[in-house]
């Protein structure tokens, strides 16, 4: 254990200090309302620079489900010191807001919808020409597309779990498909949402390029991917397996862990010529927290941790050991540290269609897609590949190399959700804060986090049961 710390961590973490509070700057601009700078659209160009605004489409992506998982704790001094509103996602208070407190989760995800829908707004007043049709579609198929992985972030949020059972009564979030402020929205049933989600990315998919000129824009491989993950969500094995099979013919590489080289900087993973990694189809960040996203707050959890054989260099590259505590440096973000990453991923794509191809017998195609994945993850020599013919062990197989492979992603939230559902594979959340423990059960209402109360007064929309 480290009894003094390094002049170079002290150094560091002043740095990281000050990017944070440079970025809480931006977000406090971005908390301006745009309409005024957003009404001088007036060309497909403008369009286009606005879609390719990564600071808007790309960053701030919503934390709080991650937070909220199993994939880390904290200590209770380091507890202390974090803002109250991250205090109460840790421990899954049923109130998490001050009062009148913004939710910048909420209203983040809300922002990049209003400029989606105030470009699918403009565009329908700007002159065209008989050459610009397939330029309007893409840039159609772009704002479409980011504004409904913000309608996906928020339903993994701000609703309960996904059931086919009552979906088409079940509160889902308010679908504004206008830029008008001034229009009061009502929440949606989840079956409507969801519906909206994915019929606008589908039928939408003929107009964006392959792959994108930039990881962080749209294109028929994100849509893909986008489209997978969701179904999986909605237990749509089929769908789920065809649309990261059509992802994975567009970019199905792999990336080898044996090629890594050491990062520059301790807490990013590889070295920066190595980045964006091949794996990467559509680049986003979540938003920075208080505690998941801190290297001085957050200890991996030991067991997440332990579940790593040796020769896994996924044991090696994505944990380090800092201030005598084990930390997650894992992330494919490379721009800025302590920013992680949140989008598709090829990883992610061969994790899906193995574990629906489980779920439907194929269990030889499961086995394939989750060997070669693995055989990139170990070190060269070491791996054998896992054989079954049982379709049940084979599912926990890769359930359970989908929680090793992306920790701090996002996804494990989304997976305690929707698996919360099966009885085999439910799970029961801990925290422990000097000597008082916090639970969350499975299915329980808190995996619904209550809308921002200053959205409830504005709005009068129904509020969640917590």
């Amino acid at each position: 254990m480290c009894k003094h710390i390094n002049k170079k961590y002290i150094s560091i973490a002043l740095s990281l200090l000050l990017i944070l509070l440079s970025c809480k700057k931006e977000d406090e601009f971005l908390d301006a309302k745009p309409q005024d700078r957003l009404s001088t659209i007036s060309t497909l160009r403008d369009c286009e620079y606005l879609l390719q605004n990564e600071r808007v489409f790309s960053s701030n992506q919503p934390y709080i489900g991650k937070a909220s998982t199993d994939d880390y704790y904290c200590r209770a001094n380091d507890w202390q010191t974090m803002e109250p509103f991250d205090q109460n996602i840790y421990t899954w208070s049923k109130r998490i807001y001050a009062p009148g407190e913004n939710d910048p989760n909420w209203s983040f995800a809300y922002r990049r919808i209003f400029y989606a829908n105030t470009i699918l707004d403009a565009i329908n007043s700007i002159p065209i020409g008989s050459n610009d049709i397939q330029r309007v579609n893409r840039i159609k198929a772009s704002a479409k597309f980011y504004r409904s992985y913000a309608f996906n972030s928020l339903m993994q949020i701000y609703t309960l779990p996904y059931d086919s059972a009552s979906a088409s009564v079940a509160l889902g979030i308010p679908m504004k498909l206008t830029s008008n402020l001034n229009e009061n929205f009502q929440r949606s049933s989840q079956q409507e949402c969801y519906r909206q989600i994915i019929s606008d990315v589908l039928s939408n998919i003929m107009y964006l390029p392959r792959k994108p000129e930039y990881m962080t824009l749209p294109s028929q491989g994100a849509a893909y991917g986008f489209l997978a993950r969701v179904s999986l969500i909605l237990g749509k094995y089929i769908d789920a397996r065809l649309y990261a099979n059509s992802a994975l013919s567009i970019t199905d590489t792999l990336f080898d862990y044996n090629f890594a080289e050491p990062g520059e900087v301790f807490f990013y993973f590889m070295s920066s010529g190595q980045y964006p990694l091949p794996e990467d189809i559509f680049h986003t960040t979540f938003l920075n927290d208080g505690a998941s996203a801190s290297l001085l707050r957050t200890i991996v959890d030991t067991t997440l941790y332990n579940s790593y054989e040796d020769n896994d260099l996924r044991k090696s590259l994505f944990f380090m050991e800092f201030l005598g505590q084990i930390r997650f440096r894992g992330s494919y973000e490379f721009k800025l540290p302590l920013v992680q990453f949140e989008g598709i991923a090829t990883d992610e794509m061969y994790l899906i269609r193995a574990e629906c191809s489980a779920r439907m017998g194929d269990v030889d195609s499961a086995m394939n897609d989750l060997n070669r994945l693995l055989s990139k993850r170990y070190k060269k020599g070491t791996y054998v590949n896992q054989v079954t013919t049982d379709a049940e062990h084979a599912l926990r197989l890769i359930l359970n190399e989908r929680r090793k492979e992306m920790p701090f992603r996002g996804t494990r939230w989304t997976d305690l959700r929707r698996l919360n559902k099966e009885a085999r594979f439910a799970t029961t959340l801990y925290r422990n804060i000097d000597g008082v423990e916090y639970t969350l059960p499975p299915n329980d209402f808190r995996y619904a986090m209550p809308i921002p109360d200053n959205e409830i007064q504005l709005t009068g929309i129904e509020q969640n049961k917590r």
